[in-house]
Formats: structure tokens, C-alpha cells, sequence
């Protein structure tokens, strides 16, 4: 009978304790005070935390109801591979170093502005050392940039490299009106985004930060070894260590923002928020990491992979080839499973995220001016112009983030239309899966990830009722006008005209080259064939990995909420 007492009281004295701590701004005072901070950081936080109380209680309300039911089944319904294999999203208070990651976010943020001064004194060092070679602080700059080689280049090389970096410091750190005006400009593959997006992804939080904070704050296991790849400003990297990680090693292309990361990591170390030489930062091509790029890691491994490199579709970033890349060097503990009949390499370790659904939609642009004739993307949030949806979306790819998965894309997808209007262009969105089944949903971005508009070269008449098929064909990473996107008006009795109606609005050469290109690359017969449309309602995707083929079908009925309006 006493043991029972006992047992009962301290149930009760536990329930007791955790309703005194439960999310009050007090214990999360405490909280930053038993940390160890200088007094200047730990005030800059309190301060933060009385600031944005209202914030974080308001962020913690629209998490926890996505727990609810219907929005457990509507993630489900973006990820059928799944099943019901996907986790249930646990409290937002159950995260006990969620709040003080969000108040460590805010405040890089809050001093951005001196942390960009501390990168321009850095890049002059740099400068004066690259051009006169009588700079100390500048050399130890380059010996860190360059330390273990770069792609393979010749010291002379590096040199004319990093010059022409600094060269671009000014158009790094500036803003731009247009998302889809920078990315049509740069090439991700070669140089990475530039540094203003990194901070522009930091301050994304409801949409971006949060999701990937919760779920590190999660994931992450005391002593384990993390692999970031694309580092950018670093935060993620700060909160694995935060979450109790041994060590991080991040990788950035951009060797700006690698200086702009190193500049916050060394602010977080003099502060005492992250241990001294916890965080190893690489300016480097991921995608040769532990090959050509830093030999001396073919033999590490890693537990928890880090990858923020997404974008709606997928068609701008590398984030299967990196994935990939990490699988087959062999320095993330993995194993094999069954996909689609062959065996494909999964990560037995934690990968954030753990999943992407790419949905397509034919739509109406009305009142939209084009910025010149050949201009292929808009993103939706800052259109300025009215969009009709004519036909509900279709997921037409699935990708796992965390196994061996094609970085390439053919899809074939039916709509039946359902509002009279033109279609002149074909909406891409995205929805992500976060390894503790929390979700960045379609438009829940402030930038990245945001739904974006391939414009066609002519608009096609279309009316309630009318058949419609869609080809879309990318090899991830590449650059917007490499798309090929075709679409057609099937005639009525279902068969497909022999020309397109409308392709991606590039030049009739651009276009077959790309076909030309893709079928190289992928050493696959046709990249789209919409002539062999058949009496199907579903999605069809194929991607092609060394030659072989993955096809993914599946029943989309199931989506027939009503269309998505701007």
C-alpha cells in the first residue's frame, strides 16, 4: 500500500513539475542563464525572449495544430510512399532547446548587420593578401579557405578564383527584387546561392528555420558526428552542436558566405554558446567531398546528415546528388533496402529532411507583363498578377531524402480541366517531410520552396471538361531553361495530336537541344512521349539512375480539394 502511495505522488509531484515548466517565459530564462553565456549574449537573449514571447507561443499554436488529425491525413495524402509509416508530430514544448535555437536564430539575425562588417574587413584582408601578399591576417584567411585543395585547382588558379569572388562581394550581400530573376541568372551547380539567400533562408521562420530547428532539436543525439552539406550562414550546424552533437563538419560552395559562416561561428565560440573547434567549416563542391575535396574524411562517418539544399520541384538544387554522393562514399552508416524491385542505399543514420512531394498544376497568369520575351519562371508570392487554377494539382514525384533516389525527373500527368480560361502556364509546388513528422507545406515559405510558374510559349484555349497532358523532363541542379515541359490538348476521343500545343517559352532549337541533352544524360530512350498517352487518371513518373529506369504511378483521386488561389 505505501509503494503505491509513493508511486502516485511522485506521478503527481511529475505532472507538477512539468506543468510549473511547461512552456513559461520563466523556465526558458532560466533556461539561457544556466548556460554559461557571456553576459553580453545572454542579455542580448533575455531580451530577445521578452520581445518575442508572443512569437514563439504564436509559432508553438500553429505547430501543435498540425497534430490534429486532419492535418495528420492531409500529410499523409502528400506522402503515400509512406503510408502510414509517418511519424505523429510530438509537442512543441517536448524540444527543450527548440526556444533557446529560435533565440539564437534571432539574434544572428539582429546582428547581421555587424556581422556583414566583419565579412568586409575579412574580404579586404583577403584582398590585400591576394594582390600584394604582405597581409598576415589575409594569408591565414586563404590557408583557410585552401587548406586541404580546392576542386583540384593549382594554387594559381585558387587565387584568380577567390579575386573574382571578392570581385562579387557587393552583388553577394545585396537584395533583389525577384527570386526568380536571380536563379534565372546563376548557375546553382557552380556557384551556389548567393549569401544574401543564406540569410534570407535564416529569417524564413515559420516557413523554413523552425521546421529544420524542431527537428534537429529532435534528431540529434549527444555525441553524435554531423555532415551538413551547403552550410550557408551556419545556424543549422550551431543547433546540432546546441542538441548535443560532438562535431560538425559543414560544406559551402560560395566561399563569401563560407567567410560570413565563419565570422557567426566565431561570435557563437567567443560567446560560449558552442564549444571552440566544434564546428569544421569546408569551402568546398560537396559533391566531391572525401574524393578530390578533403581525402582525409574517405574514412569518416557520420550519424546525422544535414541537407537544406531544396527547392520547389528540385530542379534548381543538389540535394539528391549530394545524398547520393554521401551514400556511395560511405561516410554516413547505411544499408540496403527494396525500392521498385532493385536494391537502393538507404541512410541507417538521421537525415533531415526525410522526404519531398512534387505536385504540378495547369494555371491561367492574367495581367501579367512580362520583363522580356523569353522569360521562362515567376514566382508566385511576388507575381502581381491573378492566377486561375483550371484543374486540381497532381503529385507527379516522390522522393525519399534519405536513400539512394534518382536526381532526375520524367513525368507524364493527365488533368481533366474544370474552369473555362487560357492556359498559359503549368504551377510547381512542393511539400517537404521533416524526419519528426513535421512539414513544410505549399507556400508556407517567405523564400525557397514557394510555388513558381513555368511560362509557356503560347496559351492554349482550354474549357470545363477538356483533357489536358503535361510532360515535364529535368536532371536536378540544373538551370531553369534546361526544363523541357510540353503540353498538349488531347482531341476528343483521348488521343494526343502529333505537335505540341505548347512547350516551356524557349526557342524551338533550345528546346529539342534539351530533349538532345537529356537523353545523353540519362541514356534513356525518349525523355517524354505524350503520344502514348492512354486511358490512365494517374500520375506517371520515370527517373533514370545509371541507366535504369524507376517508374512511380499511383492513384491521385484522392487530391480533389478545391484549386489552390492566389
Amino acid at each position: 500500500m505505501r509503494a503505491e502511495i509513493i508511486k502516485i505522488y511522485d506521478s503527481l509531484k511529475s505532472v507538477m513539475m512539468r506543468m510549473e515548466k511547461e512552456f513559461s517565459i520563466q523556465y526558458f530564462e532560466n533556461q539561457i542563464r544556466q548556460k554559461g553565456l557571456s553576459s553580453e549574449m545572454e542579455s542580448t537573449l533575455l531580451y530577445l525572449l521578452k520581445r518575442d514571447w508572443g512569437q514563439i507561443k504564436e509559432m508553438r499554436e500553429k505547430f501543435d495544430e498540425r497534430r490534429t488529425k486532419m492535418n495528420y491525413i492531409r500529410l499523409k495524402r502528400y506522402f503515400p510512399i509512406f503510408n502510414d509509416t509517418t511519424t505523429k508530430l510530438i509537442k512543441f514544448e517536448d524540444y527543450d532547446n527548440l526556444v533557446y535555437m529560435i533565440l539564437i536564430s534571432k539574434l544572428i539575425l539582429l546582428k547581421i548587420f555587424e556581422f556583414k562588417k566583419r565579412l568586409f574587413d575579412y574580404t579586404e584582408h583577403l584582398r590585400k593578401f591576394l594582390t600584394i601578399f604582405d597581409d598576415k591576417d589575409g594569408e591565414k584567411l586563404y590557408k583557410f579557405l585552401t587548406g586541404n585543395g580546392r576542386r583540384g585547382l593549382n594554387e594559381e588558379d585558387m587565387i584568380k578564383e577567390l579575386q573574382r569572388w571578392i570581385n562579387r562581394l557587393s552583388h553577394e550581400v545585396a537584395p533583389y527584387s525577384r527570386e526568380s530573376v536571380a536563379y534565372e541568372k546563376r548557375i546553382i551547380s557552380k556557384l551556389g546561392m548567393e549569401t544574401n539567400d543564406a540569410i534570407k533562408c535564416l529569417a524564413d521562420f515559420s516557413g523554413r528555420t523552425v521546421p529544420f530547428l524542431r527537428t534537429i532539436s529532435k534528431s540529434v543525439k549527444p555525441g553524435d558526428k554531423v555532415l551538413e552539406l551547403g552550410l550557408g550562414t551556419g545556424v543549422l550546424s550551431i543547433a546540432a552542436i546546441i542538441s548535443g552533437a560532438k562535431s560538425a563538419v559543414g560544406i559551402e560552395l560560395n566561399p563569401i558566405t563560407v567567410l560570413l559562416a565563419k565570422v557567426i561561428i566565431e561570435y557563437m565560440e567567443e560567446n560560449n554558446a558552442i564549444p571552440k573547434d566544434s564546428i569544421t567549416i569546408l569551402w568546398g563542391d560537396f559533391l566531391k567531398f572525401a574524393t578530390e575535396e578533403y581525402k582525409n574524411y574517405r574514412n569518416e562517418k557520420f550519424d546525422v546528415l544535414i541537407s537544406e539544399n531544396i527547392y520547389t520541384g528540385m530542379f534548381y538544387e543538389l540535394q539528391m546528388q549530394g545524398i547520393n554522393h554521401v551514400l556511395d562514399a560511405n561516410i554516413i552508416n547505411r544499408s540496403k533496402e527494396l525500392d521498385h524491385g532493385i536494391y537502393a542505399y538507404v541512410a541507417k543514420a538521421t537525415v533531415i529532411p526525410k522526404a519531398l512531394s512534387s505536385m504540378i498544376q495547369p494555371v491561367e497568369v492574367i495581367n501579367y507583363k512580362s520583363r522580356h520575351i523569353s522569360e521562362t519562371l515567376i514566382d508566385i508570392k511576388k507575381l502581381g498578377a491573378k492566377v486561375k487554377f483550371l484543374a486540381p494539382e497532381r503529385i507527379y514525384d516522390q522522393i525519399r531524402l534519405y536513400a539512394k533516389e534518382p536526381s532526375n525527373i520524367v513525368s507524364i500527368t493527365k488533368f481533366k480541366i474544370q474552369k473555362d480560361g487560357i492556359l498559359n502556364g503549368i504551377d510547381i509546388a512542393s511539400t517537404v517531410c521533416m524526419m519528426d513528422g513535421d512539414y513544410i507545406g505549399r507556400n508556407e515559405n517567405k523564400f525557397l520552396s514557394n510555388d513558381s510558374i513555368l511560362l509557356l510559349n503560347k496559351g492554349i484555349d482550354v474549357k470545363n471538361g477538356d483533357l489536358v497532358v503535361v510532360g515535364l523532363a529535368y536532371n536536378g541542379g540544373d538551370h531553369i531553361e534546361d526544363i523541357i515541359l510540353e503540353v498538349r490538348k488531347l482531341n476528343k476521343d483521348g488521343s494526343a495530336n502529333k505537335d505540341y500545343d505548347a512547350r516551356l517559352n524557349i526557342g524551338a532549337y533550345k528546346h529539342n537541344e534539351n530533349k538532345r541533352i537529356f537523353l545523353i544524360k540519362n541514356k534513356c530512350k525518349h525523355p517524354i512521349n505524350l503520344y502514348q498517352v492512354g486511358d490512365y487518371e494517374v500520375s506517371r513518373s520515370s527517373s533514370f539512375y545509371d541507366g535504369n529506369e524507376r517508374t512511380w504511378l499511383a492513384d491521385l483521386d484522392y487530391i480533389n480539394e478545391k484549386p489552390y488561389e492566389v
